[in-house]
């Protein structure tokens, strides 16, 4: 209780004068901030916070919130305090919700398993074979040598080795010889990644007016879906209303005191 009597404290008053002595009101509590959430499609768009329908005209979306504040109130006579009760001035204003571009959805790289392959290039296979070997080869055989991918070679080999019975050239002799000295088969592994929708939007360019406030838009994401089955994109904003408030307390005859 001490707390809140010290926070209380803190609060500014405000007075009016009436006929039979004055009035004396404080706020409530310190709390001068609203939510207000938006949903929105690509054709349709509400105030999920407060509840509200915005009506389409022209290229944007417009409707109306509520807007309240509790103050404690004392009556005073004579100096006296003889009664209380609560004030709760309100407010209405407009809204416009204008979206000029929906951005683009953030996708995030996400690792979906390995992949394994080989390792291929350019060699000179001569480079890799004994010099008697290469004195066996035909021409035609070291002028295919000279500049070959590895993945022809390899697949050379292979079919070598499984040939039964396995062929005996000169260029075969030399294929084994080769291997043994440069390695074929070698393999590289890494990672698979797949993108995966996250429903978060970014580089949007969406206005939202809330009396003469204005908040621009730039980040939103998923908040549901509508009755449809749809998805409702979202986004949520704070707006400080104390001025707004404090305007229509003052038009009504309080002062701060």
């Amino acid at each position: 209780m001490r707390f809140k009597k010290e926070a209380e404290a803190t609060l500014k008053k405000f007075k009016k004068t009436t006929a039979n002595g004055y009035e004396k009101i404080s706020p409530i509590n310190d709390k001068w901030a609203i939510p207000i959430q938006v949903g929105f499609t690509e054709d349709f768009a509400k105030l999920l916070v407060p509840e509200t329908e915005l009506e389409m005209e022209g290229d944007a979306y417009y409707g109306k919130i509520l807007i309240k504040k509790g103050f404690y109130r004392t009556y005073f006579e004579k100096g006296s305090s003889v009664a209380g009760d609560y004030y709760i001035p309100e407010l209405e204003l407009n809204v416009s919700l204008k979206i000029n571009d929906f951005g683009n959805q953030v996708i995030e790289k996400r690792k979906n398993g390995f992949q394994t392959y080989y390792v291929d290039t350019i060699i000179n296979a001569l480079d890799y074979i004994p010099e008697d070997y290469i004195e066996k080869l035909s021409d035609d055989d070291k002028l295919y040598l000279q500049a070959v991918n590895t993945a022809s070679l390899r697949e050379d080999l292979i079919e070598y080795l499984n040939t039964v019975p396995r062929v005996e050239t000169p260029f075969n002799f030399a294929l084994f010889e080769l291997s043994k000295n440069y390695n074929l088969f070698l393999e590289h592994t890494e990672p698979v990644y797949i993108d995966v929708p996250t429903n978060q939007y970014v580089d949007a360019d969406i206005e939202l007016v809330v009396g003469g406030e204005v908040f621009n838009i730039e980040k939103y994401a998923v908040a549901c879906k509508d009755e449809e089955g749809k998805d409702m994109y979202g986004f949520m904003v704070i707006f400080d209303f104390k001025d707004e408030i404090m305007e229509v307390v003052k038009s009504e005859g309080y002062k701060e005191v």
